[in-house]
């Protein structure tokens, strides 16, 4: 028989697992992950199960980008910006307030840049010393740990859906770039705002939590569903996106057919 392993955020993780353990019954099986946690295999085991399992991620989803280095690193970098702050800390706040409006890239650098001290101009405090200490204590536990350590990562083969347009963050606007010096595919321009593009990604580019307004709505499975459809379109295919892989695996005579339903259109 031929099978396919479907799920979604926990249940993606779940679904590469339970291809791993089936694959050597069925073979020909394939697991599609969407919203897939970033620490789920090795990175050994995360390249060997490409063959069969692809990782589907939308923009800045924090769930594919969460590991124990990520989590660490956004802790640390929380950190280093307390540690920087010049201004009494209620008046960070203050900058709430640029959300209702818009604001240059500009407008906001420099926003950044009267309330935190450059990297070099830090000064010595009780809070500089006691995370310096800090920092050393983790140090140590991690080489304690070092032997029996082992990194996760996002399983197979790694679609990525990012944003294009006047919406898409700078990161997003980075990815493109590098999606169309690779010679991919991908359709940016001024009417696409708030839309996706899809690229292949590498396991690197998820080791970072992305800090964006839509990290928690990027793994909402309504998202996912309205982000896919937009890909789909881009590439010519026509609703309701049923799409025909015939030549996928012809030894097993395999014909896969995915199916977007209607009811997900509105969220």
């Amino acid at each position: 028989y031929s099978l396919r392993i479907v799920g979604h955020s926990l249940g993606a993780g779940i679904s590469s697992i339970l291809s791993l353990m089936l694959r050597s019954e069925y073979p020909n099986l394939r697991c599609l992950a969407f919203g897939t946690p970033g620490c789920v295999v090795d990175a050994q085991l995360a390249e060997e199960c490409s063959a069969w399992t692809t990782s589907y991620v939308v923009d800045c989803d924090f769930v594919s980008r969460l590991s124990k280095e990520s989590v660490e690193a956004l802790r640390n970098d929380v950190l280093e910006m307390i540690a920087r702050i010049k201004v009494p800390k209620h008046k960070v706040f203050e900058l709430q307030r640029l959300k209702k409006a818009k604001h240059s890239e500009e407008t906001l650098s420099k926003s950044n840049d009267d309330i935190l001290f450059e990297e070099h101009q830090v000064e010595s405090s009780d809070f500089r010393k006691e995370l310096e200490e800090f920092y050393a204590f983790q140090r140590t536990l991690k080489e304690k740990d070092a032997a029996n350590y082992i990194p996760l990562h996002l399983p197979g083969k790694i679609l990525h859906l990012h944003g294009v347009g006047k919406e898409a963050n700078k990161e997003s606007l980075n990815l493109r770039e590098q999606f169309a010096a690779n010679g991919g595919r991908t359709s940016f321009d001024s009417d696409n705002d708030g839309k996706h593009t899809a690229r292949w990604a590498k396991r690197k580019d998820f080791e970072r939590i992305i800090l964006s307004s839509h990290l928690l709505w990027d793994h909402h499975p309504g998202v996912g569903v309205k982000s896919f459809r937009e890909v789909a379109a881009q590439f010519g295919l026509e609703e309701p996106f049923f799409v025909e892989r015939l030549d996928m695996d012809e030894e097993a005579g395999f014909e896969e057919v995915t199916d977007f339903d209607e009811e997900d259109d509105d969220f």
